[in-house]
């Protein structure tokens, strides 16, 4: 009989809990708009990218999400590289560079960046941000593929982009949300502090998601340059956006983790109550034919129903531990396993009964003389 308590140690991660996660748990909503403009074939391959980096999800959910990270931004360069309009540029800065070997790509996109983000004032809304880093970035493409011949720029430009993006994507999830950046941050920490206070202790305890939201200031510190220049610099608040949304993050993919270890037990144990009902066909296929050899077979396949008991009752107590919400289809799966093994155990009492019976009609017949007149 199976019983549901909570386990006195932490629910134990199902072996393939990774196997049952949809490849872009680790997407946020504009990459995910993002990639859906992409041609169908290009979007096909980032997603079987992501898919891979699910090996390294229960090692370091942040290693997962900066490789996912990665894999867009590097994916989406070499897409526009490949461009009409791209490969006569490329033909155009191999002509630039034998004519001066003074071309400053990198030193102008650094420039365009900190021209940018000194543009912006307190009352910009996310819109405005959104816009011009989504400008910035596509200047930032076009300077990867002026450089891309070059491996030591290529990484610079590279490295530029890795700052700017996350910059662009918290503003782009803020748009609509808020109107300045004082408003979004007062939302963002109000949504998060509420997020992980709801959130399940073990997605919690994995990301350090409590300390990690109370690092978070009431209030963000201004960088030193605004303090001393009296001008608004947003880069205090978009620092504390990004650790926002990356806890946010990270408790989605912790959470769909655990989701899809309890799914994958609740699928185990379905599987082996598959084999106690084969075993009890079996058994009862076997209870119809009225020999000693079938009787015994309907027995031990009877009794077979029953081995996997535990293993049963771990799968699914671990299951409903691991994600409350699974409770009522555990339940419902043991109370038909419950219900095998009743039906098995009277299979095997009157398999028992009808070997012995067959048993004593043997001993009865071979007690007989051979001319018995009436031969069973």
């Amino acid at each position: 009989m199976l019983i549901f308590v909570a386990p006195a140690h932490a629910f134990d991660l199902n072996v393939n809990a990774k196997a049952g996660i949809d490849a872009q748990v680790g997407l946020d909503g504009p990459t995910r708009a993002l990639l859906q403009r992409l041609p169908a074939e290009i979007r096909k391959e980032i997603v079987e990218s992501v898919r891979q980096s699910l090996d390294i999800l229960d090692t370091h959910v942040a290693t997962y999400l900066a490789q996912v990270d990665a894999i867009v931004a590097n994916r989406i360069n070499d897409l526009a590289c490949k461009s009409t309009a791209a490969t006569d540029m490329i033909a155009t800065t191999i002509a630039e560079k034998i004519l001066d070997s003074r071309t400053t790509h990198v030193e102008d996109l650094l420039n365009d960046v900190r021209k940018t983000r000194a543009g912006f004032s307190a009352s910009d809304t996310p819109e405005t941000y959104r816009v011009r880093y989504a400008d910035l970035l596509a200047r930032s493409v076009l300077r990867y593929c002026q450089v891309v011949l070059s491996s030591e720029a290529a990484e610079e430009v590279g490295r530029i982009q890795d700052r700017i993006r996350p910059l662009w994507n918290a503003w782009a999830r803020l748009d609509g949300q808020c109107e300045t950046a004082k408003d979004c941050f007062s939302k963002l920490r109000g949504d998060t502090l509420n997020l992980v206070a709801s959130a399940n202790a073990w997605d919690k305890t994995q990301i350090n998601a409590q300390e990690r939201i109370q690092a978070v200031p009431d209030v963000p510190s201004p960088s030193l340059w605004a303090r001393f220049s009296g001008m608004f610099d947003p880069q205090s608040y978009e620092t504390e956006f990004v650790n926002m949304f990356a806890i946010q993050d990270e408790l989605r993919v912790t959470q769909e983790l655990r989701q899809s270890s309890a799914r994958r037990d609740i699928d185990d144990a379905k599987t082996a109550v598959a084999q106690a009902q084969a075993a009890l066909e079996a058994a009862t296929a076997h209870l119809r034919e009225m020999n000693r050899p079938s009787q015994r077979a309907a027995m031990a396949s009877a009794a077979s129903v029953s081995r996997d008991n535990d293993s049963i009752a771990a799968k699914l107590n671990n299951a409903v531990e691991t994600w409350s919400e699974m409770s009522d289809e555990a339940s419902e799966l043991s109370k038909r396993f419950k219900s095998l093994q009743t039906t098995a155990e009277s299979v095997r009492q009157r398999a028992e009964v009808q070997e012995s019976t067959l048993e004593a009609i043997e001993r009865f017949r071979d007690s007989l003389p051979p001319n018995f007149p009436f031969p069973l």
